[in-house]
């Protein structure tokens, strides 16, 4: 797995926090930003991602991430 520097991490959670303020409801979004927080070692931060993500209905690939960082987090 290729290895992403911390700092192009926190940028992904920008961005999908930007995602996020633009569509609310978007499942995906908290999916992958559940993901990066797990890449970064915040799990609360994931967990609560990953929980909204469900509960949003994400696309299933993205919603087979939420429920593997649930798994891992929860």
């Amino acid at each position: 797995m290729q290895t992403i520097g911390r700092y192009e991490l926190h940028g992904a959670v920008e961005d999908l926090g930007r995602a996020i303020e633009l569509e609310p409801d978007r499942g995906d979004a908290y999916a992958f930003r559940s993901r990066v927080w797990a890449s970064l070692r915040e799990p609360d931060a994931a967990l609560d991602d990953a929980e909204r993500a469900i509960a949003l209905g994400a696309a299933p690939g993205a919603l087979s991430y939420a429920y593997q960082t649930r798994g891992r987090h929860h």
